[in-house]
């Protein structure tokens, strides 16, 4: 399978397809177990797409029956398969020309052995991931844990896809087994080997914080059973809204990821008391120094009202006295933008 150059890439699928079908017969599993060491190591992707093929119809076709007795070996096998992206840039210094297209394929062939857990197969599995993702890489005697952060990239993506094209509601009560690993995401509080919180010089740091800000987005959407409390919406919702003072990030992101965000939750919640949690730290971050930072503020802010429109009139008494003070400022870096009168400095209208 691994070495068909001259086999058309469909006959090569379609018998990847068939030999997946076989799983009853151990010895396909224990092939896709010994080999793949070395199938790691090859960088075509074509060959990729064989192996990820047969793992996924073995998946798919796999009986309850077998599932009950090899669930733990096949979920070990994926331990070994979700890291990929990691292991190729160790490798090669570089991620994989296709690794969205790899990692979408593990992950599909994931979320075909997911649904053919039940529910206790599944919370062993899955407190399995969040330990695996959360494994500390730096040494004990060391103050500051180091986490890998490709593992958590592809952590977010695995529970996105979930909770999104899999499980929907009924994934919602696992969020308790991560919901701080979570909340650290959100606020950029992780560290990894060589970098810091907040370096944002390296692309994955920002992946990683729209993936986490998304995540929550879909699992307020997918909430139907109302699972989630205001305790759990005020958790998430903070480090969210710190994220505002990350001005590398920039303005599409607060306005087509975090805004977002921030809306599915508050109408999801559909509460006026939830709603004056967030509102009133947006508008707080109105009083920041730093001009761009208001600006943010006000954006996300203007977003809000907007999608929610009549719905916030309650919070209008709030809401007033933080944009009549908006209009005056005495920041000196606002003097491009802004008229001096008497002392005081009034916004243009752009």
């Amino acid at each position: 399978l691994i070495n068909l150059p001259e086999v058309k890439k469909e006959d090569q699928l379609n018998l990847c397809r068939a030999i997946g079908k076989c799983l009853h017969n151990k010895s396909v599993l224990c092939a896709l177990t010994d080999n793949y060491e070395a199938y790691k190591k090859i960088e075509n992707i074509s060959q990729l797409e064989n192996y990820l093929t047969v793992l996924q119809e073995c998946c798919t076709n796999s009986s309850q029956a077998y599932l009950a007795s090899n669930y733990h070996t096949i979920f070990e096998l994926f331990l070994l398969v979700l890291p990929y992206s990691q292991f190729y840039y160790e490798l090669h210094s570089q991620d994989h020309p296709e690794i969205t297209k790899v990692e979408e394929m593990i992950l599909s062939a994931f979320s075909a052995y997911i649904v053919k857990l039940n529910g206790h197969q599944f919370k062993n599995v899955f407190l399995k991931l969040c330990k695996w993702v959360q494994k500390k890489e730096s040494k004990p005697e060391e103050a500051q844990f180091l986490f890998n952060l490709r593992r958590c990239i592809i952590f977010i993506k695995s529970v996105t896809k979930l909770v999104d094209d899999t499980l929907h509601s009924m994934f919602i009560p696992y969020l308790s087994h991560y919901q701080h690993f979570l909340t650290d995401l959100l606020a950029n509080n992780i560290r990894v080997k060589g970098l810091g919180p907040g370096d944002f010089t390296r692309p994955s740091y920002s992946l990683l914080l729209l993936l986490s800000t998304k995540h929550v987005k879909i699992l307020f959407e997918k909430d139907s059973e109302q699972v989630i409390d205001n305790e759990v919406y005020q958790a998430l919702a903070a480090p969210l809204i710190e994220q505002i003072l990350i001005t590398p990030l920039g303005d599409d992101y607060f306005k087509s990821c975090l805004s977002p965000c921030l809306i599915s939750m508050m109408e999801r919640i559909k509460n006026n008391e939830a709603w004056k949690f967030v509102i009133n730290l947006l508008l707080m971050k109105t009083r920041e120094e730093e001009s761009s930072i208001r600006l943010s503020a006000i954006r996300i802010m203007e977003c809000i009202v907007e999608k929610m429109q009549d719905k916030l009139l309650g919070l209008l008494g709030d809401i007033a006295p933080y944009a009549a003070c908006l209009l005056y400022t005495s920041d000196a870096a606002d003097e491009r933008s802004s008229v001096d009168l008497g002392g005081r400095r009034i916004i243009k209208k752009k």
